[in-house]
C-alpha cells in the first residue's frame, strides 16, 4: 500500500503519494500545520487529486520568478524534460538578434514581441499567461511559423512550375474507359471529376502537386488507382506510400485484385518483407509496374527504372524531407496527396497555399462506414474487410 500525507492547496483537498517501505522521514520533511512549497504532476484518481512523489522546492529558489513555473516537454526514455529545458537555456543564452524578416507586420500588431523575445519566453517563463495559446509570445511564432510554410510552399510551387512533367499518352478517355469497366462499382458523379481533375494534371506540361481531399469512405482510393493505371499503361512505374503496414496491405489487395486483369504487375515492400532482394531487382529492371509499401520504400537502396507518379495516403504522416526522397527516386515525378482529414476551405488555402485540390464532397451510393472492432490474430479479416 502507498503511503499518503493529506495536504491543502487553495482549500482543495489533495494526496502525496509515496511508494517506498521507508517512510519516517516524511514526517519530518512534511511538518503538521506547515507551509511547504513541492513540484510534481497533479493526477485525479478515484474522485480526488493526487500527487506522486513530488519534490520540495527551497523557498528562497521562488525569489525568481522563473522558477515558478516549469516548461514540460515530451519525453522520449532516457531524456527526460528537465534535461531538454536545459539545454535549450543553454543555447538561449547564446542566441543572437536576428533582423526582423517582416518589419511591416509591426504596423498591424503593434505590440507584437519579437522572435527572439518569444522564443527565450516560451522556454523560461515568468507568469503562467506566457504559454497560453493566447498569448503574443504564441501567436508571434505561430505566424512566423506559417509565414516560414508559406515561404517554402511559394518556393516549391514556383520550382515546379518551371520543370516539365514526363509524356503520356494522349488517348487517355479510352484508358479510363478500359479500367472503369472492371471495376465491381460505378463511380459517383465526384469521383468522375476528381479523376478527370487529376488525369489533365498529369498529362499537362508542367509538373504536378495535388491533394485529394476526402472523408474516409468517399472513395479516394479508386481515384489514385485509375490515375495510377493511365501512368502504368503510358510506360511509367507508380509507387504508393502509405503510413503503416496494415494500410499498406489493405492497398496492395485493392490494386491487385484489378490489376491482375490488365496484366499489371504489383508487388508489396514493406519493413517485415523477405524477398526484398528479388523486389528490387524487379523494380530497377522496370518487371514492377506498381510498388506499395511504408518507409521501406525511402530506403536508398529502392531503385526505379522510371518512376514518373508517387501516391502519398494520408499525407500528413509524412515530412517534406520524406515526400522529397521519394520523389528524387525518378525524373520528372508527378505526386498526388490523399487525405481524409477534414478541412475547412479557408484553412485549405492558409495551410496549402496554391497547391492543387481536389474534393470529393459526396460519398458513393448507399455507402456506410462501419467501425469494427478485430483482434491482432484476424488480421487477415481486417485487411480483406
Amino acid at each position: 500500500m502507498p503511503y499518503k500525507i493529506s495536504v491543502l492547496f487553495k482549500g482543495q483537498e489533495i494526496s502525496l503519494i509515496f511508494f517506498s517501505r521507508f517512510t519516517g522521514y516524511l514526517k519530518k520533511v512534511y511538518p503538521i500545520n506547515n507551509y511547504v512549497y513541492i513540484k510534481g504532476k497533479i493526477e485525479f484518481y478515484k474522485n480526488s487529486y493526487q500527487v506522486t512523489h513530488p519534490e520540495i522546492i527551497n523557498s528562497d529558489s521562488l525569489l525568481n520568478k522563473k522558477n515558478l513555473y516549469q516548461v514540460i516537454y515530451k519525453q522520449k526514455k532516457n531524456l527526460k524534460s528537465k534535461l531538454i529545458n536545459s539545454e535549450i537555456l543553454k543555447i538561449c543564452s547564446i542566441f543572437p538578434e536576428l533582423n526582423e524578416w517582416n518589419k511591416n507586420i509591426f504596423k498591424t500588431y503593434k505590440n507584437l514581441p519579437s522572435f527572439k523575445e518569444s522564443i527565450l519566453n516560451i522556454h523560461s517563463p515568468e507568469t503562467e499567461e506566457t504559454i497560453l495559446d493566447s498569448s503574443s509570445y504564441i501567436s508571434r511564432l505561430a505566424y512566423d511559423e506559417i509565414f516560414a510554410y508559406q515561404l517554402s510552399l511559394a518556393i516549391l510551387r514556383d520550382n515546379l512550375d518551371k520543370l516539365n512533367s514526363n509524356k503520356f499518352k494522349t488517348n487517355h478517355k479510352s484508358i479510363i474507359s478500359n479500367i472503369e469497366k472492371t471495376l465491381p462499382f460505378q463511380l459517383t458523379r465526384d469521383q468522375h471529376y476528381c479523376t478527370r481533375e487529376i488525369i489533365e494534371d498529369i498529362k499537362s506540361d508542367k509538373r504536378t502537386m495535388r491533394l485529394l481531399h476526402g472523408d474516409v469512405g468517399s472513395g479516394k482510393t479508386v481515384i489514385a488507382m485509375i490515375s495510377a493505371y493511365y501512368v502504368i499503361k503510358s510506360g511509367y512505374q507508380v509507387a504508393l506510400l502509405a503510413p503503416t503496414e496494415l494500410l499498406s496491405k489493405q492497398h496492395f489487395y485493392f490494386f491487385s485484385k484489378i490489376f491482375e486483369k490488365h496484366n499489371i504487375n504489383c508487388n508489396l515492400l514493406l519493413a517485415s518483407t523477405k524477398n526484398k532482394k528479388d523486389i528490387k531487382k524487379n523494380l530497377l529492371t522496370g518487371k514492377i509496374e506498381l510498388i506499395i509499401g511504408t518507409h521501406a520504400l525511402l530506403q536508398h537502396t529502392v531503385k526505379f527504372k522510371n518512376l514518373s507518379f508517387v501516391i502519398i495516403d494520408e499525407q500528413h504522416r509524412f515530412g517534406v524531407d520524406q515526400r522529397l526522397k521519394i520523389r528524387e527516386k525518378g525524373k520528372k515525378v508527378d505526386m498526388l496527396l490523399l487525405t481524409a482529414t477534414p478541412i475547412p476551405r479557408t484553412m485549405m488555402l492558409t495551410i496549402l497555399g496554391d497547391i492543387s485540390v481536389s474534393t470529393i464532397k459526396n460519398k458513393p451510393f448507399k455507402t456506410k462506414t462501419k467501425t469494427i472492432l478485430k483482434n491482432e490474430k484476424n488480421i487477415k479479416q481486417v485487411i480483406l474487410f
